[in-house]
């Protein structure tokens, strides 16, 4: 039989049993028993786990989730949820507390929601955090039911990203300083400490312009130096050098990055300059041999300049023996002239006069040359000479001056000062030697210019002197 009733309810029934004998006597016994309702106590049955259950150093959003079910054949009212590390949980995420169970096997006797909060902690710890699910029946028993969720931080590897920045990112050859800048930007979640800046044409940066190190950088941000190095080069180049930083987290993990930075060396054309003389200048009927001189040199301070042409716009190619122009000739290319250097050739013409009273003879030579860069640099530079036809064959004094550098940077500096006397006739004598700025050139210290000059015939004095301009 089904008993029902509320909890201390009780129902007594007896049994009575009849019996008779052979000879018709009759026997009557009974007997009775209670049947009591106790109270059941309801059970809860709460889970909750962890979305992730794990969060890298030093920690990150964890989205927790509760589950509760009434396995009791009663109702379970007001029910709320405690968390031993996040509180009470109504108002949090989707938990909305009281809450009432159905009883166990009908619609509603399970609750379930969610809450998201950020965990953090050292790598390696966890975080064990216990939800409790209280409630009522209808005597008023008190029920429960708890469970736990365990979420580890691990270890992380730290990340950084280096940059480097050239200003300028050009050069003129043969070079100059640049200055370079240095930015690393702790791309992790946890303090890094920089522990070496090492470029592979500079060296270790520590102590070298704002460089230094050990450097702590918190997360999401920078730390930025900035150094001054020359770069050098041949024109036409890219000098290209990288810098490596290797830091660390606070668990010793270590990391490193590196960037590369190019810096183009622009090529600078080369410079020549072409001085031309002829001697004599003067020739008289019915003609004579001239001797052309050409002196190319190079301006340059850096290339070697590669003279690859020399040509009169007389008498053609000055460097080919076969020219039938020429009587002869010293001349050649190429010839490669070093940075300040210089190249001297000359070459020897036939000069026909008639009657002496022809126009003078002018020519010009016109050198070009390169430098040994690439793509190459190109230059050329000309010079011109002349030549007096004269019926007597007279003489003909001519005074050259100059300049070498031919600039110098502000406010000044030495300049040396090549003086040339040509003299095309019999005899000249000179007695002094004036400059407008420096007076008696003689007297300066360390010139080697003197004076009495006697020329005679086709000859020339040439002498030096410094001063600064």
């Amino acid at each position: 039989e089904s008993l029902t009733g509320n909890a201390g309810d009780s129902e007594s029934d007896t049994v009575t049993v009849t019996a008779n004998d052979n000879e018709g006597n009759v026997v009557v016994e009974d007997d009775d028993a209670t049947f009591t309702i106790t109270d059941l106590v309801p059970v809860l049955d709460v889970d909750k786990t962890a979305n992730p259950s794990s969060v890298p150093e030093p920690g990150g959003d964890v989205t927790f989730t509760i589950t509760i079910v009434n396995t009791s054949p009663e109702q379970v009212t007001q029910l709320t949820i405690e968390d031993d590390v996040y509180g009470d949980l109504n108002g949090q995420g989707t938990c909305t507390t009281p809450v009432v169970l159905e009883p166990a096997g009908q619609p509603g006797d399970t609750y379930a929601c969610e809450f998201t909060e950020f965990v953090a902690n050292n790598a390696g710890e966890e975080q064990i955090d216990i939800v409790t699910a209280s409630g009522q029946d209808d005597e008023g028993n008190i029920v429960e039911g708890s469970d736990s969720e365990t979420v580890t931080v691990v270890d992380s590897e730290p990340t950084i990203d280096v940059d480097k920045s050239a200003t300028p990112q050009e050069v003129l050859e043969p070079g100059g300083d640049v200055f370079f800048t240095i930015t690393i930007d702790n791309t992790s979640a946890e303090p890094v400490t920089v522990t070496s800046i090492v470029d592979d044409v500079y060296g270790d940066l520590d102590g070298v312009g704002g460089c230094s190190v050990p450097q702590t950088i918190p997360p999401g941000e920078s730390y930025t130096c900035s150094f001054i190095g020359p770069v050098t080069g041949q024109g036409g180049t890219q000098a290209t050098d990288t810098v490596d930083v290797t830091a660390e987290d606070d668990e010793g993990n270590s990391v490193e990055d590196g960037d590369s930075e190019s810096v183009d060396i622009i090529n600078v054309p080369p410079e020549m300059d072409l001085t031309k003389t002829a001697s004599p200048r003067t020739v008289s009927p019915p003609g004579g041999n001239v001797t052309y001189g050409v002196t190319v040199e190079n301006e340059s301070t850096f290339d070697p300049l590669i003279l690859t042409e020399l040509t009169d716009d007389l008498y053609g190619d000055v460097t080919d023996a076969a020219n039938p122009n020429l009587v002869s000739t010293t001349c050649s290319v190429s010839q490669t002239i070093p940075p300040g250097g210089t190249y001297s050739c000359e070459f020897v013409v036939f000069t026909p006069v008639g009657t002496g009273s022809e126009p003078p003879i002018t020519d010009t030579v016109t050198g070009k040359g390169t430098d040994d860069d690439t793509p190459a640099g190109e230059t050329e530079d000309s010079d011109s000479a002349t030549v007096n036809p004269s019926p007597s064959g007279g003489g003909e004094q001519t005074l050259t001056k100059t300049a070498s550098p031919e600039t110098v940077p502000e406010p000044g500096g030495p300049v040396t000062y090549t003086v040339r006397i040509e003299n095309d006739g019999p005899l000249a004598v000179y007695f002094l030697l004036l400059d407008d700025i420096y007076g008696d050139i003689t007297t300066i210290p360390g010139s080697t210019c003197a004076v009495p000059v006697v020329l005679v015939g086709p000859d020339f004095y040439e002498c030096t002197f410094t001063a600064d301009a």
